[in-house]
């Protein structure tokens, strides 16, 4: 129980400003120029360094004038660039809700990434207490480009980014799990046997009666199971595990030219490389995340991927950045069993995603009958520099998006 002091202080202490807030972007300027955001906190007696701070950024110490922007809110964050006057450019990302997994897991994820995948961390405070922003927060690079919209996306694309993934999943994990800060970034993850079936009826054993309605009752998630149950065979031969990125939606991708980089690692972790190649979209597909693909395009997708994973596991070493983990062997994969696995997925993670969408769409209707909203949630992919906040009262990405998902999955799966 909290002493009698500490209740009072915190009852008297500021709450923490909105994610998205004039008033954030205020402190986060404050912040860089006091030289407090990226550098250790002080108490009474000594400097705290933040905790996955790296002792080597060049950034460490700077400080001074700079501008704030707000440059979108999404699923789980509000993301804020800097820009000092001495060209220094900072991406800052503040979750306005409970991340589904620490910011110190997405944090470790970011440190093993080769380069030129993704952004570069610098700092991390996961303690809204004693952070100099009232909030917990995560600093890394900016990833400049833009993010394309699914009808957008070409057959190059397709190949820029399977090559791209290739680079990612020469980082070979021993097992599923989340990554660690620390001397053992692996330590957390298991050789499990996969089962998505099990998976997915966890995830749904408990569904609001709303949200079904919203989907057209429980044929579709009768469909996905059976669906799951048929492909769990094709994980008994699961080759291997992988670094994986784990929401690589478009709205996580961002294009500089023709060259992607992907951004939002908040779900990475060690896991099966077929993940990351269902979520960019299929025969179900819907919003501003999937993009449509005809069976030809996911063959084409799928074997560009396969050519660049061989290509370079034939080549030089995998390059490394100091204090990255030694590298393992990367898992040599079978062309139909990858294929099966992507299928399966495809089910699982868009299963999953229509539920959230309706969830989102009945807690929207909820929300404007009781008078209250949150505008301006675009998607989750609020990290790179091409993201802009949604204007109030625009339109809702989520609702637009229900029917087209739901009617493409119950396709898919020949629903009841």
């Amino acid at each position: 129980m909290a002493s009698t002091s500490s209740a009072a202080a915190a009852s008297t202490a500021p709450s923490p400003p909105a994610a998205a807030s004039p008033e954030m972007g205020e402190r986060i300027r404050r912040a860089w120029h006091e030289e407090t955001l990226l550098l250790p906190l002080r108490d009474a007696d000594h400097a705290r360094r933040l905790p996955g701070q790296s002792k080597h950024s060049r950034l460490a110490g700077l400080g001074g004038p700079a501008q704030v922007e707000l440059l979108g809110t999404g699923e789980t964050f509000a993301a804020w660039r800097l820009s000092a006057e001495d060209g220094t450019a900072l991406l800052v990302r503040i979750p306005w809700h409970t991340p589904a997994h620490p910011l110190a897991d997405e944090l470790a994820a970011l440190t093993q990434l080769p380069p030129g995948i993704g952004p570069e961390p610098l700092a991390l405070h996961d303690d809204a207490e004693s952070s100099p922003l009232g909030a917990p927060y995560l600093v890394t690079t900016p990833v400049p480009g833009r993010i394309l919209a699914p009808p957008r996306w070409t057959r190059g694309h397709l190949t820029a980014h399977a090559d791209r993934l290739a680079h990612l999943h020469r980082v070979a994990t021993p097992g599923r799990g989340p990554v660690s800060l620390g001397a053992d970034p692996w330590g957390r993850m298991e050789p499990v046997r996969l089962s998505l079936l099990e998976l997915f009826e966890t995830d749904t054993e408990s569904v609001d009666e709303a949200v079904l309605a919203r989907i057209g009752g429980t044929g579709v998630l009768r469909s996905a199971a059976r669906r799951l149950r048929e492909a769990n065979s094709a994980f008994a031969d699961l080759e291997g595990f992988v670094l994986s990125h784990g929401d690589l939606c478009a709205t996580n991708i961002v294009w500089d030219a023709q060259v992607p980089r992907f951004i939002d690692f908040e779900w990475a972790m060690g896991d099966d490389p077929a993940r990351d190649l269902a979520i960019i979209g299929g025969a179900v597909h819907g919003g501003p995340w999937y993009v449509p693909l005809t069976e030809e395009d996911i063959e084409a997708f799928v074997g560009s991927y396969l050519h660049a994973r061989t290509r370079l596991d034939d080549a030089s070493e995998l390059p490394r950045l100091e204090g990255q983990a030694p590298p393992r062997p990367a898992p040599t994969l079978d062309p139909a069993g990858l294929r099966a696995r992507r299928d399966a997925w495809e089910i699982y993670e868009k299963t999953a995603m229509l539920l959230h969408v309706a969830r989102r769409v009945t807690d929207r209707g909820d929300a404007d009958r009781g008078g209250a909203d949150r505008s301006g949630a675009a998607h989750d992919g609020a990290d790179g520099t091409a993201d802009a906040p949604a204007p109030a009262a625009a339109h809702d990405p989520y609702a637009t998006a229900l029917p087209i998902l739901r009617d493409t999955l119950r396709a898919r799966l020949g629903a009841d």
